[in-house]
Parts: structure tokens; sequence; C-alpha cells
């Protein structure tokens, strides 16, 4: 593996902002009980460079003071995918449980295979579609 040089430019009670050596940035999600090491493990895991506008006036939107508001013509349904997409576990915990494991803690690796495994079978690979309160019922598990 590559060497990884970054900067921590700040630092907040659940981000961290980085900024890499190749120029890209990240606010890297952080959660109590994350030693050190995790913590760049992390900010490891969220190196990716995204391709950027070539000027601020080519992005499509304004920064604002006004509220926007969102109001959908007809409640979107989705696909199996996009359903395991949006329940799967986040790449922080991914990241997490795998760092564990190599540590000799599988507890956090199994947890995050039983979540899959229910994912999975609650999103069976089909040509059925999902209302996102159905998919939101993974928030929190």
């Amino acid at each position: 593996m590559a060497n990884l040089k970054f900067k921590i430019k700040e630092v907040t009670v659940n981000t961290v902002g980085v900024e890499y050596e190749d120029g890209s940035v990240a606010s890297v999600p952080i959660t109590k009980g994350l030693n050190q090491t995790q913590i760049y493990e992390v900010v490891r895991a969220y190196n990716y460079k995204f391709d950027e506008f070539e000027k601020v006036a080519d992005v499509p939107v304004t920064a604002s003071e006004d509220w926007i508001q969102l109001v959908p013509d007809e409640e979107r349904t989705f696909t199996y995918k996009e359903a395991r997409q949006f329940a799967a576990p986040q790449l922080w915990e991914v990241v997490y449980a795998d760092y564990l494991a190599r540590k000799g803690d599988t507890s956090y690796q199994v947890k995050i295979d039983e979540k899959m495994d229910a994912i999975l079978a609650a999103f069976p690979k089909d040509d059925k579609t999902y209302t996102l309160e159905q998919i939101r019922t993974w928030d929190e598990s």
C-alpha cells in the first residue's frame, strides 16, 4: 500500500477536515471511541479525488440564505439495488470493523455481516420496488 500524506485542517466533535497531498479534501466522519490510529484508517478510506468543476461559475447552484424545499410530484420508489445501497452499513463502519478484525476482535464484523444478511433478505433480487419509508427502517439498525 502506498504512503499517504494528509493534513488535519479542522476537528469537530463528529468530523475531521482533511487535506490530502494530492489537493483533494474530505470531511471525514468520526465517532466517540475511535483512537488516533482508527481515525487515520478512516481518513485513508476517504482519500478519493472527485472530478471538480472548472470554475465556481460552472456549478449549477448558488449560495443563498433561502430555504430550498423539494416536493416530489409522486413518491419515488427504489429498486432492490438502490434499497440495498441505502440500507447497507456506511463505509467507515466497514473500515472500522475490518480494523478491529485485524486486531482480533471480530464482534463488530459479525454484526455487520448479520445486518447485511438481513438486508439481502429484506430486499431480494427481484422486480419489486420499495418506498423510502420502507428503506429508512434500516437507518438505526
